[in-house]
């Protein structure tokens, strides 16, 4: 018998799969600019007050840039990790690690 949760998480909004190419440099960028940031402004100011509202401030700044940055730099980066690896474009090093081609004396095993 299926039982209905009481609490059903409630289905969550995805995005078009088209933006796909651009969420992925845009995650990175703001990861980045928020550690960066955050560590740029401690080094320069120290843990004095007003820190905090000094790095959202460089925070922000720093994502306006480092996003469309990642973005239009994406395709260059994929191009040169895949020559210096020798894994297909789009994949991550790790899920062609992970799946290794099966060559002619393994398939009889």
């Amino acid at each position: 018998m299926h039982r209905t949760p009481r609490h059903a998480r409630p289905r969550i909004q995805r995005l078009n799969p088209r933006y796909a190419p651009y969420l992925g440099p845009a995650i990175m960028a703001v990861a980045m600019s928020f550690a960066m940031s955050l560590v740029g402004t401690i080094a320069t100011q120290g843990l004095a007050p007003g820190v905090m509202s000094a790095w959202l401030g460089n925070f922000g700044r720093g994502v306006a840039v480092a996003v469309p940055l990642a973005i239009v730099l994406d395709p260059g980066v994929q191009r040169i990790v895949g020559r210096l690896t020798g894994a297909p474009l789009g994949l991550p090093t790790a899920v062609t690690q992970a799946r290794p081609r099966a060559t002619g004396e393994e398939k009889g095993r």
